[in-house]
């Protein structure tokens, strides 16, 4: 079959699944001119529909991830970029993570064909910045951690991760502007944020990521994660007393000291 008769049936039938079907079928093909297919990519991605935090077609998993996985392997037989955003590609990609719980094999295979597609192609890589964890940052945890990675959590090309603006619960804003440092794991950035921030409470940072060559990896413009601060107390001294329940009168008062224990 010839890649514009997969068009022509893509037409007739007129649904994003046909389509995303076409471009499977037509990236096994061993000859034929893909440029009609190549030139539907656009309109077949304009027509997702928005979500608060991705986009993903009508038909629901199997229509976006068949859609998706034939936009990049057509891609990849051609060796041209499809029209399609990093921006879209890192929303889709967020439709395919919300998705956190299966139920039959084949919306597991549906979630993990199109998540391997898009993490592994040289067009368009979605990334994703999270915490390492969500201790305090305090005296004793003064670094701000966090893990850039592709939908699948392996590395990507090195990134220059930067600290834009940070965020008090109360709404004070305070502009940044700094780059983390890239540890030695090659997915682990750290920021010295104690005691530049040292006032307990909780803050809202905001990042943004650029790779530092030219790579398929997305850049991401505004990340943003929670960030708690605490503080520390020192107790210098305690006294036990221990007092008579009736009278309320202290019977006996034993200084404490940590780490000795009172007898």
């Amino acid at each position: 079959m010839s890649p514009s008769k997969l068009l022509d049936l893509a037409e007739q039938e007129e649904s994003i699944l046909s389509y995303g079907q076409a471009f499977l079928t037509a990236s096994l093909l061993a000859d034929g001119d893909l440029t009609s297919l190549m030139d539907t990519v656009e309109d077949v991605a304009v027509q997702a529909d928005e979500s608060p935090t991705s986009i993903y077609f009508e038909g629901g998993l199997e229509t976006t991830s068949t859609a998706i996985t034939g936009i990049v392997r057509l891609g990849t037989k051609t060796g041209n970029r499809p029209t399609l955003s990093a921006l879209q590609a890192t929303l889709f990609g967020k439709y395919f993570l919300s998705i956190k719980y299966t139920e039959t094999v084949s919306e597991a295979w549906y979630v993990l064909q199109a998540v391997e597609a898009l993490a592994h192609n040289k067009f368009f890589v979605p990334t994703g910045v999270t915490l390492v964890n969500r201790l305090p940052i305090n005296i004793h945890n003064q670094k701000l951690e966090v893990h850039l990675t592709n939908i699948l959590n392996e590395p990507v090309p090195p990134s220059d991760i930067k600290l834009v603006t940070i965020e008090s619960s109360s709404g004070d804003k305070d502009t940044i502007n700094k780059s983390f440092t890239s540890e030695s794991d090659g997915i682990t950035y750290s920021y010295l944020l104690f005691p530049q921030v040292a006032s307990p409470g909780g803050y809202k940072v905001i990042l943004s990521t650029e790779p530092k060559t030219a790579s398929p990896v997305a850049q991401l413009v505004h990340v943003e994660l929670p960030v708690i601060v605490s503080f520390s107390v020192v107790v210098e001294s305690a006294e036990i007393s221990i007092i008579e329940r009736d009278q309320n009168v202290a019977v006996k008062t034993v200084p404490s000291q940590y780490p000795t224990t009172s007898q």
